[in-house]
């Protein structure tokens, strides 16, 4: 069996990462085992990161307010099958519940740790791009409306630097002071020698 790095590397969405980005999103990927009938959420859990089925089958329900669970509001993930990937930009809510149908393992990434990962790397999201044919259907990258959500977000921090003060785009110093002791010395040196040269 492929290792998680290996996995992930392989996988549509992050084929076009770079080795490092891999290491840093490998690091971050929390790998979950499940048994037929475990449930893996909750219809109306909070939603806050993406699932990628690694092994086995997940199968989703959404149950209407009369309790009733419609065919149309089913599903079914196989490995290398995902969702939740709105949620790496935006928390949510579960609109089904999902369970496993056999024994398997999941993949889990966090929504505000992935976000944390492009700040990181910038560049990374230019490598998530969508990649579709000729009629428009996806292959790889994220999904394209998860793409262009990911495009309005600040991922990037924009924020400026004057020495260690960082400061938001709206926001002004009023006061700055550089705090050193060669600052200081520097500033001491002409008065001090002023007072050893003038004679009493």
């Amino acid at each position: 069996m492929t290792t998680k790095l290996q996995f992930l590397a392989e996988h549509p969405i992050f084929a076009d990462l770079m080795d490092d980005e891999l290491l840093a999103l490998n690091q971050l990927a929390q790998e979950y085992s499940f048994e037929p009938g475990s449930v893996i959420a909750y219809q109306r859990d909070i939603a806050d990161g993406m699932v990628i089925v690694r092994d086995g089958r997940l199968y989703a329900k959404e149950v209407d307010d009369q309790g009733i669970v419609r065919d149309s509001n089913t599903r079914q993930y196989g490995a290398n099958d995902f969702y939740g990937a709105q949620w790496l930009f935006e928390v949510g809510s579960h609109p089904a519940t999902v369970t496993g149908t056999d024994s398997g393992q999941v993949i889990i990434l966090n929504g505000e740790a992935f976000r944390q990962f492009l700040r990181a790397y910038p560049q990374a999201i230019q490598r998530l791009e969508p990649v579709v044919d000729e009629e428009g259907v996806w292959y790889g990258g994220l999904p394209v409306d998860i793409w262009e959500t990911a495009q309005k977000l600040p991922l990037v921090d924009q924020r400026q630097h004057i020495g260690p003060i960082r400061l938001l785009p709206d926001e002004i110093v009023e006061y700055y002071s550089r705090r050193s002791s060669i600052f200081l010395l520097q500033s001491l040196l002409w008065p001090l020698l002023g007072l050893i040269l003038v004679p009493m």
